[in-house]
């Protein structure tokens, strides 16, 4: 029916819009303006049309998405999830070192949940059977991460890879893969560099698989991912996106049947205020949003204060669930399909993450890449631009590089890179605001 529509206007060419908009511009502004840059070294163009599509994301996006939050045993005892933080909370995320911590924990609390997730950080097994369940409607996901905790390390860590490699091995003990791609965006990485280390991590795991003939076709439906979330609105939909058809092509060039992915997600934290957190906010807000967007299953909340604080952690949620209640986000599926830029944007960021896991894999995987630091080395590449365009204002974090209160500026020394007491090659975090809000005594 289209076809017969506005048959009186010749169609324009790409080049005729360029030229619209140069006119309209009266060369205030040079054509090599006119396009934008990133983090990722994407040229963004003014416009896109249906030209700019060379691909449409057609995998099966969930349209709703698992409220969760995060708890965290590792440091002490949490906070209890009181009424005020219960409503619409539908998960939780429980990272702990101790055993007998999670489970005394979780019999404290009266919890009504449809899903569980425990990432283990620590020494010793979890017996499933002495998890309290019966406030789970649904789920239980529980698993320990070799990648993050080796990346923490510098080294890639055999003997925990051995270890969970053979509870995997046990279909009876119900132990999953949990692969927490967080540590690469917080330690100053960008998109490319987190979705090729997630490949080159699944890759890795894949061949440990096969070289103890396990079942391959098991993995995807063992296997979360968890990404994080930055502000960087458009690109990081177009990194949930993107990962997606990453997971699933590396899984069909593999010969593994099932291509579904399971994708959780949260903010990132290397640009979360200290000064004026409740700024935070905002970009906790633009990074749920991008995440939802982009198709997550899973969004995992956390207090924007940096503390586990109650007030914190339920204005966090909260945000999930004005998106759910008043902004109707869990009620379409995949509702990036069909813009230009979005699916140009989510080609192209897949390319180039597909061409740095090939340069991985060509070096000998992410085992060696880890070891050898270049994964290190690509990230302080990123660190380091990212770096000098807040510096330069190139880019504007507003609340810090622009619009920052000078007198109220924290005293002290700011400890946003821990590089000089961590092992070589260690992934480590970094709070840009810090770079900010801090002043020497």
């Amino acid at each position: 029916m289209h076809n017969d529509l506005f048959q009186e206007f010749s169609p324009l060419s790409d080049e005729d819009w360029m030229q619209q908009i140069l006119k309209d511009l009266k060369g205030k502004i040079p054509e090599e303006k006119i396009f934008s840059g990133n983090q990722e070294s994407i040229k963004v163009a003014p416009f896109y049309t249906a030209n700019s599509v060379s691909h449409v994301l057609d995998e099966s996006l969930p349209h709703n998405w698992i409220t969760s939050l995060e708890v965290n045993l590792r440091h002490g005892a949490a906070n209890n999830i009181d009424d005020d933080l219960k409503p619409g909370l539908e998960s939780l995320y429980i990272r702990y070192n101790d055993s007998s911590d999670l489970i005394h924990y979780l019999k404290s609390q009266d919890l009504r949940l449809s899903n569980l997730i425990l990432l283990k950080t620590g020494e010793g097994n979890l017996n499933l059977e002495a998890i309290p369940t019966s406030g789970i409607t649904s789920t239980i996901i529980t698993g320990r991460d070799v990648f993050s905790e080796s990346a923490l390390l510098g080294k890639y860590n055999d003997k925990i890879e051995e270890s969970i490699l053979n509870e995997l091995a046990d279909p009876q003990n119900g132990r999953d893969i949990i692969i927490d791609l967080s540590i690469y965006k917080n330690a100053g990485g960008n998109c490319i560099i987190e979705l090729a280390s997630m490949l080159s991590a699944c890759n890795h795991l894949i061949e440990q698989f096969r070289s103890r003939s396990m079942n391959l076709n098991s993995i995807p439906e063992r296997t979360s991912m968890i990404l994080a979330c930055g502000t960087e609105y458009y690109m990081e939909i177009a990194k949930m996106r993107a990962a997606r058809v990453l997971l699933a092509n590396l899984y069909s060039k593999q010969e593994i049947q099932n291509q579904a992915s399971f994708l959780m997600a949260k903010c990132s934290e290397e640009i979360m205020s200290e000064l004026d957190p409740h700024t935070n906010i905002l970009r906790q807000t633009t990074s749920t949003m991008s995440a939802v967007l982009g198709g997550c299953d899973v969004f995992i909340s956390k207090a924007f204060d940096g503390n586990d604080d109650p007030f914190a952690n339920r204005i966090s949620k909260n945000i999930q669930l004005l998106l759910k209640k008043e902004g109707h986000l869990d009620k379409v599926a995949n509702p990036a399909s069909g813009s230009y830029f979005i699916e140009s944007l989510t080609t192209e960021l897949s390319e180039k993450a597909w061409q740095l896991f090939k340069d991985m894999e060509d070096l000998g995987g992410f085992r060696e890449c880890l070891n050898s630091g270049f994964i290190k080395r690509e990230i302080d590449k990123s660190r380091s631009a990212r770096m000098e365009d807040y510096t330069s204002k190139k880019e504007i974090l507003i609340g810090l590089n622009k619009y920052l209160d000078p007198a109220a500026k924290i005293t002290g020394k700011a400890d946003s890179n821990v590089e000089s007491t961590s092992p070589e090659n260690a992934i480590t975090p970094i709070n840009f605001a810090q770079h900010f809000e801090y002043q020497d005594k």
